[in-house]
């Protein structure tokens, strides 16, 4: 019986955590917020995103912020959402040093 309890808070615990990439990877930042508030997750918590190919599959991964992904998909108010809760605008979690700002230059959002 414990064993069960234990892998049902697990299991809890992984939704948890999926939640909060789902809703940063469907570009739902009411809901990213609304974790964060709740204590649920820092505001910089870092998220692992599949890079795909050109046929729709993973070839590597990246390590983006929920302010970096908002940038990347230039919305402005929730950047400005992100940034009033605390984010870390410098914050440069993958190896390859990319921030939130360098973020929005690539893609081109510069209003972001």
């Amino acid at each position: 019986a414990i064993a069960s309890a234990q892998g049902t808070k697990a299991s809890g615990a992984l939704a948890a955590l999926m939640a909060m990439e789902d809703a940063v990877l469907a570009n739902d930042f009411e809901a990213v917020l609304t974790m964060v508030k709740r204590g649920n997750y820092p505001i910089d918590y870092t998220i692992s995103r599949p890079n795909e190919s050109g046929d729709g599959q993973p070839t590597s991964y990246s390590l983006i912020t929920p302010l970096m992904r908002a940038c990347e998909v230039g919305a402005t108010a929730a950047v400005g959402d992100i940034i009033a809760m605390g984010a870390d605008v410098n914050a440069a979690p993958d190896d390859d040093g990319i921030n939130a700002l360098m973020m929005s230059a690539i893609v081109g959002h510069v209003e972001a």
